[in-house]
């Protein structure tokens, strides 16, 4: 339902084939050659270049990253940002962890930017029972997939109407 009511972009490219080098050049808009990040562990971003959240932050943005997998404060990506929380890779939007991502969310000030990074669909893929039906895709990785869509959609109901809104998959 947000494709449908928005812009999809189908032809896009990652910049690499791990997270952290494709966060890093989302959060900075430049190529690993010129952030510094350019493996998915032990990587750093350069001081010199500026994050998307370092430049909200300063227009008076509220400012606030929800992380986990290898997206660790160490990396420097925790830049501009007001809140910066690494969860472990099992709590899940899928999981107990909704109402706390929820809640997060809700308590966000206008204007705000939001990074919510998410690892469900990562092994080892748990689908939940209810989406384990051929109906929401033929392996369980779609299925789960289809699980996280509506989760995202019902995180997407605690945001304020006119929140703009991306989604996007780092690596494929």
């Amino acid at each position: 339902s947000l494709a449908a009511g928005g812009v999809d972009y189908r032809e896009m490219y990652a910049t690499a084939t791990t997270t952290t080098p494709c966060v890093a050049s989302i959060m900075t808009g430049a190529y690993s050659e010129h952030n510094g990040v350019y493996s998915l562990e032990e990587a750093r971003l350069d001081p010199a270049v500026p994050t998307l959240a370092e430049h909200l932050s300063t227009a008076g943005y509220e400012t606030a990253a929800f992380v986990t997998g290898p997206i660790v404060a160490e990396t420097d990506m925790d830049r501009g940002f007001d809140t910066y929380e690494w969860r472990d890779r099992r709590e899940e939007l899928l999981g107990e962890w909704f109402d706390e991502a929820a809640a997060a969310v809700e308590r966000l000030d206008a204007p705000f930017f939001c990074y919510l990074h998410l690892w469900e669909i990562h092994d080892p893929v748990e689908t939940p029972r209810e989406y384990d039906d051929p109906a929401y895709g033929e392996y369980p990785y779609a299925r789960t997939f289809s699980a996280l869509d509506r989760a995202l959609a019902d995180l997407h109901d605690h945001l304020p109407a006119n929140t703009v809104t991306a989604i996007h998959g780092d690596h494929g």
